[in-house]
């Protein structure tokens, strides 16, 4: 994307393919008041044409900035922050038929910035890593008489009836 202002909302990937994809990194720079961008520009992601999105987020919350408006950078496996307002995602986002990414500015001014969203086309098959969308992925894994664990395999504590 070249440098744009994004003053409401502004689509960064939109991918519609044949047997699914997943998108495998997203790179984020905007330009502005950072304590601004962290809180007032949220990531919405919607998922094979769903009516609404299933992950719609703050900026700074999605990519786990909280320094509220410091430069600190930071790197894990799964994100990381530059100094130059510089975000990256490498969580694998895999999808059905299509993923709509966009940025929705809800600051009095325009945010300026570029980003790169890297995409691979590959059929999407159940069980073939983790989901950001309800309906995805198996359900809960349940032992009779003992406890269930979540989608990442997580012991969840409770029992298949406590979970009813």
């Amino acid at each position: 994307m070249d440098p744009a202002a994004v003053n409401g909302s502004l689509t960064i990937a939109n991918f519609n393919s044949t047997g699914g994809g997943v998108v495998t990194e997203i790179h984020l720079v905007l330009e502005g008041q950072l304590s601004v961008i962290q809180r007032h520009v949220a990531l919405s992601i919607t998922y094979d044409g769903l009516p609404h999105p299933s992950v719609f987020v703050p900026v700074g919350d999605f990519f786990g900035d909280q320094e509220d408006g410091l430069n600190a950078p930071f790197e894990n496996a799964y994100f990381a922050r530059r100094t130059t307002n510089s975000w990256f995602c490498y969580i694998p986002m895999p999808y059905k038929e299509s993923i709509k990414i966009e940025l929705v500015n809800r600051s009095p001014k325009p945010v300026k910035g570029y980003n790169y969203v890297y995409h691979d086309s590959k059929p999407w098959t159940a069980g073939t890593g983790a989901k950001t969308t309800a309906g995805f992925g198996p359900p809960l894994k349940c032992k009779k008489g003992g406890f269930c664990q979540d989608r990442l395999g997580t012991n969840t504590g409770k029992t298949p009836k406590e979970l009813r």
